[in-house]
């Protein structure tokens, strides 16, 4: 719907109409609304991350003002007040780029989708100016292109021109420059310059003494004043001289020019440089800020002095896909984990960063513990990459350390870090009551510990395959696994025996089952149920036409004969349809995301039941599946879901769920989807999933790689926050509120709701990756009383050994004082 919107408006654009013939609010995507009144469910209300990964998504708007794409929205951020400003899309696609005019008056955004187009707004007022279509694409793997504009005999067009590398390393292009002359100067991705002469590579530029121009790719190149200004994923911003650039050559010597650079600044530490944009500030005319891939926006100077000042960090955000979020069990805070091993906390309310902290180890998982373990709501569990589990309490950072602490009004105190397991810790789950504590991982593994002091490790299982989600019901944990596999396992006593040479829980009652596809079965029947209301359509027709023809004709209607030669026909029709319908099925079934057993990616239990409901990817993608342990065994048995429920498509495709969860009051149904989206369903009985036919629908994060992977929902359903793989994390402000919600509403509550009653003390972190595991330890430290068992019976043999030598020797030398005997043998020899 959003596309005839863009059409109605292009009609008279050759027509040059004014801007205030572009309804923009009219215009911009909206929510998809079926079978349920029209309402604004979620209203946008921050966005706390930033795509730093996409190329070129960082530009200078004016003089306070930077723009970056973020999901399905445009966000423009006021560098003094902090201020941030959104325009959605207008085709619900997602952005494929930005520009703005070299005046600052105006900025494109090209947008992706089935009929992008490219929206041109006002810098000043956010007025949507121009629609444009039409798409020029080339690509910098492995080539370089050069476009130049031609006379044919059917008019102007572009023509491209292959670059030849010749003798160099074939390379990819992230960056160029074209100089006044029509030469090329390019990157690679090993760090050098290339210089382009007429589509061949004249020299390949570095450093003096062979050194490289950048350690890595070259991510963005400049012509700024008789300067070239260059900016690596190693984190350097350099200033070259263009003159000596321009006039580079090979020499017989030497196929390589070298040069060093005028200017040579380090950013910072950990960061990787994507793109640059000038201030155009009069006031700051050698200021230049940095898109950094490590998630953050720089300040930096390039003045040519050594008076210029420090590289400043404007903004810190995540780095990579969101790989968890969790909300507060008493207040508006939200916590969030990413790839690249950083924690952040928010305040929803007031829309500020609370706190950060940053972990050597990417982040896998992240749960903020409910009040039954945790009775303040101030602990937060992250899971990382290396097995690493960290247990963090939020708490106020005193006065006289804010300004130490980066001016942040709290902070993360590490009280506990362990390592159960040696591989990425998938998932994390507290058990209702909070004596129990369990972690899944891809090492194939659930670790169990308790809650007491120290978090006592209490025994580990084995599971088919890498964990994805864990689910606590009553006295029994649901694991479900890459493969398909679900298992159930009792909850284990909180106690490990020390005695024992293992955590491994080889006694504890374990059931499993393994999903097997009904994906082709529901498609099949489903088929059938068309064909039959088909038959039964053209039936009721048949009989209405017969009844009229017996009023029109009386007594000389069709003949019995001439009926039955219709339905006969009828019935070959519907034959015909049911091989299409055959065929088609056959041709969803071959267009699988992936072949062999599909993962779980979501599961969502049913209230005061033993079932719950799955969602998967791969070939059975697009259902929703009712599954349950119960009658399951400790031997894996192929298990056939009983129910499924159809998800509504995504224009005709079938995508995967990958996050799932109920209102607070389980009113509503909230689904997060491969291509960005975000479904609400309302639900005719709480916690009880009957249908997907009503829902209200809206494109959020990038509908090419921005899979909302995480969706949570405040205490009190006052906010969502939803978290992608494009790195976004978008707020909104929910009105999921029931009728007893509202009456019972309460002003923000406090973000620490109770003050500890003694200091919380650093625990010491574990930095070594590669240190032992609590198993591997467990059992380091058996082989070690082993050992020591062994050498010890080694070192008492050794002394029985040596005392008998000692005796032996003494006998002889007692034997040797005694005089010598006279004897002879007289006897007969043998």
């Amino acid at each position: 719907m959003h596309d005839n919107k863009i059409s109605e408006a292009q009609e008279g654009e050759s027509n040059e109409p004014p801007i205030s013939d572009y309804d923009y609010e009219n215009m911009k995507s909206s929510p998809e609304v079926v079978k349920m009144p029209p309402s604004t469910l979620l209203e946008l209300s921050h966005s706390f991350g930033y795509e730093c990964h996409k190329r070129s998504n960082l530009l200078v708007l004016s003089k306070d003002v930077l723009l970056f794409a973020a999901g399905n929205y445009v966000q423009l951020f006021n560098i003094s007040t902090k201020q941030q400003t959104y325009l959605r899309t207008l085709g619900g696609g997602g952005v494929g780029a930005i520009s703005v005019h070299p005046s600052h008056t105006l900025f494109a955004v090209g947008e992706k989708g089935s009929h992008p187009v490219i929206a041109i707004y006002t810098s000043s007022e956010l007025k949507l100016h121009r629609l444009l279509r039409g798409q020029l694409t080339t690509s910098g793997t492995g080539h370089i292109r050069f476009w130049k504009m031609a006379n044919t005999f059917t008019g102007l067009k572009l023509q491209g021109q292959l670059g030849k590398f010749g003798r160099t390393e074939l390379s990819d292009i992230s960056a160029y420059v074209e100089l006044p002359d029509g030469k090329v100067l390019s990157g690679t991705e090993w760090g050098n310059f290339l210089l382009w002469d007429g589509g061949f590579i004249k020299v390949e530029i570095s450093k003096k003494g062979k050194k490289l121009c950048h350690n890595g790719t070259v991510e963005a190149l400049y012509l700024v004043e008789g300067e070239l200004i260059s900016a690596g994923i190693d984190g350097f911003v350099r200033v070259w001289d263009f003159e000596t650039i321009d006039n580079a050559d090979i020499t017989e010597a030497s196929t390589v020019f070298e040069m060093d650079p005028l200017v040579e600044i380090k950013v910072g530490t950990d960061v990787a440089l994507k793109s640059l944009s000038q201030s155009i500030d009069p006031d700051l005319p050698t200021v230049w800020y940095a898109q950094d891939a490590g998630g953050a926006i720089w300040k930096t100077d390039l003045v040519v002095s050594h008076t210029r000042r420090a590289p400043e960090k404007v903004m810190g955000y995540h780095s990579g896909p969101i790989t968890g979020i969790s909300c507060s069990p008493t207040g508006f805070t939200a916590a969030s984990i990413s790839l690249n091993g950083s924690v952040r906390v928010y305040n929803l309310h007031s829309r500020e960063l609370l706190c950060h902290t940053k972990y050597p180890s990417g982040g896998c998982s992240l749960l903020w513990v409910p009040l039954t373990m945790d009775q303040q709501g101030t602990t937060i569990l992250s899971g990382h990459e290396d097995g690493i589990l960290r247990i963090m309490k939020l708490e106020e950072t005193p006065q006289h350390l804010q300004r130490q602490k980066d001016k942040q009004t709290h902070q993360l105190t590490l009280t506990h870090a362990c390592k159960p397991h040696n591989k990425g810790i998938t998932a994390i789950a507290v058990h209702p009551e909070g004596k129990v504590l369990a972690t899944g991982s891809k090492d194939c593994t659930v670790f169990f510990l308790g809650t007491g002091q120290g978090y006592p490790p209490i025994g580990f299982i084995k599971t088919p395959a890498p964990v994805t989600i864990l689910r606590w019901r009553k006295t029994s944990l649901l694991i479900c696994c890459e493969d398909g596999s679900m298992l159930e396992s009792q909850m284990p006593i909180a106690q490990h025996d020390d005695a024992a040479k293992s955590f491994l829980l080889d006694q504890l009652p374990i059931t499993i089952r393994q999903l097997t596809s009904i994906k082709d079965k529901l498609r099949t029947a489903e088929e059938e149920a068309r064909k039959a209301a088909v038959r039964e359509k053209r039936r009721k027709e048949r009989e209405a036409a017969k009844k009229l023809k017996k009023e029109q004709m009386g007594e000389n209607y069709v003949s019995e004969d001439e009926e039955e030669e219709e339905e006969e026909e009828g019935e070959g029709e519907s034959k015909g349809e049911s091989n299409v319908g055959k065929e088609k099925i056959a041709e969803e079934s071959s267009k699988g995301e992936v072949s062999g057993l599909s993962s779980i990616l979501a599961v969502i239990p049913e209230q005061n039941s033993d079932r719950f409901w799955v969602s998967m990817g791969g070939n059975d993608a697009g259902y929703m599946y009712q599954c349950t342990m119960k009658g399951a065994s400790s031997s894996s048995e192929k298990y056939e879901p009983p129910f499924a429920i159809a998800i509504p498509n995504f224009a005709g495709r079938d995508l995967p769920l990958h996050s799932m969860t109920f209102s607070s009051s389980g009113e509503y149904l909230l689904t997060g989807a491969s291509n960005g989206y975000v479904r609400i369903h309302p639900l005719s009985k709480a916690f009880a999933v009957a249908s997907l036919e009503s829902y209200w629908a809206l494109s959020v994060h990038d509908n090419t790689y921005g899979a909302v992977t995480q969706l949570a929902v405040t205490y009190d359903d006052q906010f969502v926050v939803t978290g992608g793989a494009d790195g976004n994390i978008f707020v909104f402000k929910a009105n999921l509120l029931t009728a007893l919600q509202q009456q019972l509403k309460q002003p923000e509550p406090p973000i620490v709701a109770t003050k500890p009653k003694a200091a919380v003390v650093p625990a010491t972190d574990i930095e070594d990756a590669t240190s032992y595991s609590i198993e591997d330890a467990k059992q380091k430290t058996e082989h070690d009383q082993m050992m020591k068992r062994a050498e010890e019976k080694k070192q008492h043999v050794r002394r029985m050994v040596a005392s008998l030598r000692n005796i032996f020797q003494s006998l002889l030398q007692e034997s040797a004082k005694l005089p010598k005997a006279n004897c002879s043998w007289t006897g007969r020899s043998l």
